[in-house]
């Protein structure tokens, strides 16, 4: 299954809803999920993330992986948490 952007105009609550119903479909199926977004919170919780720069693999890795890099993923999140503080 492919999902391009498909939670951007939803709530944080909406989009766990929907995410938990997809993943119930996954296991089901014993399918596999590509989400494509630009919203860090919701890559976090992939199992792996890739970065494109360029049209190309640029940082590949899990969500502890990545924060601990310099990478556009570990900055978005450094501006997220400058924002909240």
């Amino acid at each position: 299954l492919i999902l391009d952007e498909a939670t951007a105009a939803m709530d944080w609550e909406l989009e766990d809803q929907l995410l938990v119903l997809i993943q119930n479909y996954l296991r089901k199926r014993q399918a596999a999920l590509l989400i494509i977004t630009h919203q860090p919170s919701l890559a976090a919780r992939a199992d792996r993330i890739l970065l494109l720069q360029e049209g190309k693999i640029a940082f590949s890795g899990s969500h502890t992986e990545l924060l601990n890099g310099e990478n556009a993923y570990s900055n978005a999140f450094k501006q997220i948490l400058h924002l909240t503080h």
